[in-house]
């Protein structure tokens, strides 16, 4: 039987039910209808027609309980990294599988262009259609009002509306601080559901390279409930750590970002950057009482010296070190981790718990069989 839902109530269960299958792949029929209160009739019959109309697939076609997934490929989705430096896009499914890449090297401060210009016609050029993109900057992102709020690396010191349309086609754009997405690529992808906190670090060269480095790309963030944690003015994680301040003997070792460029060329700075960056990182972990850190990046060089020093530093810093039992991650940091952790971000927000009151145009076109 084909369901087209039009009322809020309808659509707020047809959601319900994709997001629970989105967020819990396995499951079968009888656990959603119980799981959501929702009248098992009403959730065979919308079942139904998500299945009739591409969103989801049975897993298991030999077991008499079928467990539900979303069809990976039923939507493509756009995920775009933009540094000064260098610009990466990727297209994937909702799985996370590239389908499309691209990468740029770039030297220029204008973002309006790239958004604007550059962006679109290379979507175009592409040949995907795609259902949602999620764009990752540095900087301060308000991503509920598509506003960069400042960002440093593109000498951004007041407030810049974010394009909300890129180029001809109507998709949703998402915005997120770079770092942020790096986790979202983490929850949408790996299905992270512990609460951790994330260090990003970016050894950025020169080309050719030289004996020092052209930039240090440095972000943290902290996810809680598998949502991303911004704070009152959605700067978490945007501030100058220890590490960064940090005098030895009086004599200045690595305290003014210059000097931390250096550090290539200079191996015992280098290591004391090191372990007090492992303080620093054990400190936040254990004051915010985290499941797991994850420390992503260039720093993957370095996980045994920064293992050793952090799980030392939480037996130090913890009055009850026999509960916070946190675990330190390096994972596989490539080019497209930012741009595809975009992707993740613009997932995780087509398939944000539904509203009853103001449904989203994205499940308004699912429930409506116009997408």
């Amino acid at each position: 039987m084909t369901v087209n839902p039009t009322g809020k109530v309808t659509i707020w269960q047809m959601s319900s039910i994709l997001r629970m299958i989105y967020k819990n792949p396995g499951i079968i029929r009888s656990e959603l209808s119980k799981t959501l209160n929702m009248n098992k009739s009403i959730a065979t019959q919308l079942t139904s027609f998500l299945e009739e109309n591409g969103w989801i697939q049975c897993l298991d076609l030999q077991t008499k309980k079928q467990p539900l997934g979303i069809k990976p490929d039923r939507l493509y989705i756009a995920g775009v990294e933009i540094q000064p430096e260098y610009c990466g896009l990727v297209i994937c499914n909702l799985e996370g599988k590239k389908v499309y890449e691209k990468n740029w090297k770039l030297e220029s401060h204008d973002l309006s262009s790239y958004l604007n210009i550059v962006l679109p016609y290379n979507l175009l050029e592409s040949g995907y259609s795609i259902g949602a993109l999620g764009i990752a900057l540095p900087g301060i992102v308000d991503s509920a009002s598509h506003t960069l709020l400042a960002s440093q690396p593109f000498r951004v010191t007041s407030p810049v509306i974010l394009p909300e349309k890129i180029g001809t086609k109507d998709f949703p754009v998402f915005y997120d601080n770079d770092t942020r997405c790096i986790g979202w690529g983490l929850v949408s992808f790996k299905r992270e559901n512990s609460n951790f906190y994330l260090h990003y670090m970016n050894l950025v060269e020169h080309d050719p390279p030289t004996d020092e480095f052209s930039r240090i790309i440095h972000g943290t963030a902290l996810f809680l409930d598998q949502k991303a944690f911004e704070g009152s003015h959605h700067c978490t994680g945007e501030v100058r750590m220890q590490s960064h301040l940090a005098y030895t003997d009086g004599k200045q070792q690595f305290g003014d970002y210059v000097t931390r460029l250096k550090m290539k060329s200079n191996p015992d700075v280098f290591k004391k950057y090191l372990r007090s960056l492992s303080f620093d990182i054990s400190y936040i972990s254990a004051l915010l009482d985290v499941d797991k850190v994850y420390i992503v990046g260039s720093l993957r060089n370095y996980k045994d010296e920064l293992t050793k020093d952090f799980l030392e530093m939480i037996g130090q810093i913890s009055y009850y070190p026999s509960l916070h039992k946190i675990t330190i991650e390096f994972p596989e940091y490539t080019n497209d981790s930012m741009s595809l952790g975009a992707a993740g971000m613009a997932i995780e927000r087509l398939f944000s718990i539904p509203s009853n009151e103001n449904p989203s145009e994205f499940y308004k076109a699912v429930a409506e069989a116009k997408l």
